[in-house]
C-alpha cells in the first residue's frame, strides 16, 4: 500500500459514517439491505459475470433494485456501441477519462439508475477524478465506499447529497 493510499484510508475513515449517521432513508436502506445483507434477495436480472473483484456486491444490488441492463465501459471506449437506457453503468478504470464519461453517460441511465467507479482513491488522479465527479452540478446522490463510488440518478433526489460510508 502506498504513502497515498494509506493517507486517502486515514481520510475516508474520519469522513465514513455507518447506516444511523447517514440520515437518508435511501442511504439507510443501501447499507442495511445491500451491504449488510439483511434483504432478503433473489437471483440477479442481470448478467455481471464482467464486473470483476466488485461481482457479488453487484448482483446484490442488481437483485435488489431489479435492475436489467449493465454497461461495462473499457479505457477507450467512445461509447458509439452505447444506446437505449441502462440501469448500471460500470465506469472504465481510467480515472482522466471520468469527467466525460459522466456527462456522455448519465442520460443513458434509466431513472433510478447508478453509475460505479472502481478504485477511487487508489492515486492522486483517481482521487481528483472521483471529487470532480460526485461534486458535478448534475450529480445529486453519490456514494463513497472508500475502494469504489456510486452515482445513483433519480428524479426523486431533489439536493445534491454526497455520502461517505462505512
Amino acid at each position: 500500500m502506498s504513502f497515498f493510499s494509506i493517507k486517502e484510508y486515514l481520510r475516508y475513515r474520519i469522513k465514513a459514517r455507518g447506516r444511523h449517521g447517514t440520515h437518508s432513508p435511501f442511504v439507510y436502506a443501501f447499507v442495511e439491505d445491500i451491504l449488510r445483507g439483511r434483504a432478503l434477495i433473489g437471483p440477479p436480472y442481470v448478467d455481471l459475470r464482467t464486473a470483476g473483484p466488485h461481482a457479488d456486491l453487484l448482483r446484490r444490488i442488481a437483485a435488489y433494485y431489479r435492475y436489467n441492463s449493465v454497461l461495462h465501459l473499457q479505457p477507450g471506449d467512445t461509447l458509439a456501441r452505447a444506446f437505449g437506457q441502462y440501469d448500471i453503468v460500470i465506469a472504465s478504470p481510467n480515472a482522466p477519462d471520468w469527467q466525460q464519461q459522466l456527462t456522455t453517460v448519465l442520460p443513458l441511465l434509466a431513472d433510478g439508475g447508478m453509475l460505479i467507479f472502481t478504485g477511487i482513491h487508489s492515486t492522486p488522479q483517481h482521487a481528483t477524478a472521483w471529487h470532480e465527479v460526485h461534486c458535478a452540478s448534475s450529480v445529486m446522490m453519490s456514494i463513497d465506499m472508500f475502494h469504489t463510488g456510486f452515482i445513483f440518478k433519480s428524479e426523486s433526489f431533489l439536493h445534491k447529497q454526497h455520502f461517505v460510508i462505512k
